[in-house]
């Protein structure tokens, strides 16, 4: 077949790559396989490809029919007055959050209020203008490009709600959001409980707390690719996971009757595996600078709570759920917002580096929302289309900033008094 050159088609390419990892991951295909059905092996995989194609055409070439797209478009027209109206109303409420009570428009614009505050509006400037420039721009710039079928050439081309009815109607931007759910949830199970357990840990060794908590915290000095290369190799067919598996089967293999195959799983490349696999060197990593908050956050706790607690007869569990977790608790909701907030946008380099999204079944098992904007703006250049996702994707997340600005105005850190 002659090379591609048309719009878009330098994503031909993509999508044969994913009908091929679909049929390689394909349990059915499999059975046939080592069933010796050929018949019905050659059956599923041209169903798959049949889909394949008829996907393609739809996202590379935008083949649709006529009724399909004027419904599309109503859609995203709602979703996006939906957005506006939502963006709107969070603005409003930050703005009322911090409005200073009894301050009126009056007192605001006196004189004397603009010359007791002119230093402090000096001072300012500089972040508020780096903020300015290197946030709020690019928002309202995204904001246009959502609307076009934007080239860096500079040949970009209005489309209305093109991008937004095409991305609300894609199958991979849903599947990505909902792999990054998987992600978030099995994240914040482990990877956020799991530095204030080792808090509680480390606040009770006896002996060698410098030299644990330097242990603990050196993976976070290394590079974020060398981790993810680390551990690609960790999982590797002859890497030190099934290495030690193998260990232990080579120990059970000596007991008479059991004969138990070696290990060389490509764990990276199991759809059953592959999303737990790579939040294990995430978990790793941050583990050790998150526990050190918490365990300077513990060690602000007086003594005569504990104190108070042992002599109502409370043992160290209740001492833990009644006394130390709720001296602590503004620290873990602001934490907790945040990495709910950071790991369902972030997520993405880590996927890239481990997998590429894959593997595909026939969407990536690992291919989170993140990376997912990132193949669409980077590797297609579909920016316009990049954007709409990430417009969205902002709508699904923007309540968590209420909530911690809300909690952050109610919150207040004192400091207790010397007798």
């Amino acid at each position: 077949m002659p090379e591609p050159y048309g719009e878009n088609t330098q994503q031909v390419y993509r999508y044969a790559s994913k009908a091929i990892d679909q049929i390689r991951n394909d349990s059915r295909i499999i059975e046939a396989i080592h069933n010796f059905d050929e018949t019905t092996a050659k059956k599923l995989i041209r169903e798959i490809l049949k889909d394949r194609v008829k996907y393609a055409n739809e996202k590379m070439l935008n083949i649709l029919e006529p009724e399909e797209r004027a419904f599309r478009n109503n859609v995203a027209m709602g979703v996006a007055l939906f957005i506006l109206v939502l963006f709107t109303f969070v603005f409003w409420k930050i703005f009322k959050t911090f409005a200073q009570k009894g301050d009126t428009p009056a007192v605001l614009g006196s004189r004397l209020r603009a010359r007791q505050h002119r230093w402090a509006y000096i001072l300012l400037f500089p972040a508020i203008g780096s903020i300015a420039l290197w946030e709020y721009y690019p928002l309202a710039r995204g904001t246009v490009m959502a609307f076009q079928n934007y080239n860096v050439r500079g040949f970009s081309e209005w489309v209305g709600l093109g991008n937004f009815a095409s991305v609300l109607f894609d199958q991979e931007f849903w599947f990505a959001i909902w792999v990054s759910f998987k992600y978030g949830l099995l994240s914040m199970l482990f990877g956020f409980c799991s530095p204030i357990v080792l808090a509680f840990l480390l606040s009770e060794v006896p002996r060698g707390k410098t030299l644990f908590r330097t242990i603990y915290y050196l993976p976070a000095v290394l590079s974020g690719v060398i981790v993810m290369l680390l551990w690609r190799n960790f999982y590797a067919p002859e890497g030190l996971l099934n290495q030690l598996l193998n260990l232990f089967v080579h120990l059970f293999n000596h007991i008479p009757g059991v004969h138990l195959n070696e290990q060389h799983s490509q764990w990276l490349s199991d759809p059953n595996y592959a999303l737990l696999c790579c939040l294990l060197p995430t978990i790793w990593a941050g583990m050790g600078p998150g526990c050190l908050i918490y365990l300077a956050a513990l060690k602000t706790i007086p003594d005569d709570l504990y104190e108070a607690a042992d002599i109502d007869g409370a043992g160290i569990f209740k001492k833990v759920f009644y006394v130390a977790l709720p001296s602590i608790r503004a620290l873990i909701i602001i934490n907790f917002i945040g990495a709910v907030i950071g790991v369902m946008k972030n997520g993405g380099q880590i996927m890239l580096v481990m997998t590429g999204g894959g593997p595909y079944t026939p969407n990536g098992q690992t291919e989170v929302i993140g990376l997912h904007i990132w193949w669409e703006a980077f590797g297609f250049l579909r920016f316009g289309a990049a954007t709409a996702m990430a417009w969205i994707l902002g709508s699904m997340l923007i309540g968590f900033t209420v909530v911690q600005l809300q909690r952050l105005k109610n919150m207040e850190f004192k400091t207790a008094e010397k007798v």
